[in-house]
């Protein structure tokens, strides 16, 4: 391994052939490293999804404004054109890592695949004997070709990767009942939030008590329900001020407020100015 500052690493760099081009996944770059005791990376944003495989010790994972504690074992995932940075949590004990960098329009579906979405970022124990296996023969392939240039080969590991990591995650039983059932509700509340929908409609939409759906959805997302639907409604209302000429009444009931009062009131508390006011400044043309 070659020394770095703050860490022992192997970096094999991958040019994506025409045939990865022409399919839905590239592989951009793989990684594994032995980290120094001040071990960090960040803050920064990358171009692409980056998998990263905690294979000991441990690694504090900040994204936006939330942190993440990824144990061995454990999996977490860089999305594109978010700040990010992590590093180690202990100097004391020994942290290696895997990781893998890629792109492409099969991304987001393998990532679901595995349980990881834009607000699930982190799976816990997903790296069983299996998957250890694909990872070691990743890296012995890497290793005996720098630039991987056996395309169809490395693109069959990959993909080999991944569904031993979804046979892995699983067999959690946290994961297992959790994952699909949050996925779900993520799916439906981005679908059908400007119809008004409330915690209890998505509670009840995957057959879960509301009390229990909100515990279960703020220990895996990190965030409440209904702060997520908020979010949701007030960003696309945002995006409606700025670049239409809807009115302040029309975008609330777009998005799912029933009056333009309670809309008002979340938005000045989100953003700090009243709706009217941001439509003064905003330039858009009447009539899109």
């Amino acid at each position: 391994m070659r020394e770095y500052g703050h860490e022992f690493a192997e970096i094999w760099h991958h040019l994506p052939s025409s045939l990865e081009k022409a399919g839905g996944l590239r592989i951009i770059r793989i990684g594994l490293n032995h980290a120094k005791p001040n071990y960090r990376v960040g803050p920064r944003f990358s171009p692409y999804f980056s998998l990263h495989f905690v294979l000991e010790g441990q690694i504090n994972y900040v994204v936006g404004s939330q942190t993440y504690l990824a144990d061995g074992g454990d999996v977490f995932c860089v999305f594109p054109k978010t700040l990010y940075s992590y590093g180690v949590n202990r100097s004391d004990i020994p942290s290696r890592m895997f990781w893998m960098t890629f792109n492409g329009e099969q991304s987001l579906p393998l990532l679901q695949l595995i349980g990881i979405a834009p607000e699930i970022c982190l799976v816990k124990k997903a790296i069983d004997t299996t998957v250890s296996q694909v990872i070691g023969q990743i890296t012995t392939f890497a290793s005996a070709d720098r630039h991987c240039n056996e395309n169809l080969s490395l693109l069959v590991h990959t993909y080999r990767l991944f569904e031993m990591l979804s046979n892995a995650v699983a067999k959690i039983d946290e994961n297992k009942d959790a994952v699909p059932w949050i996925r779900r509700s993520l799916e439906y509340m981005k679908t059908h939030f400007r119809d008004g929908i409330s915690v209890e409609d998505v509670a009840n939409y995957v057959n879960l008590n509301r009390s229990h759906f909100t515990r279960a959805f703020f220990k895996q997302t990190k965030e409440t329900p209904n702060h997520y639907l908020q979010s949701l409604r007030l960003q696309e209302a945002d995006l409606l001020l700025r670049r239409t000429a809807m009115s302040v009444s029309e975008i609330a009931l777009s998005v799912g407020y029933n009056d333009s009062y309670s809309f008002t009131r979340a938005y000045k508390k989100r953003y700090g100015d009243p709706p009217s006011k941001v439509r003064e400044h905003a330039l858009f043309a009447p009539g899109i």
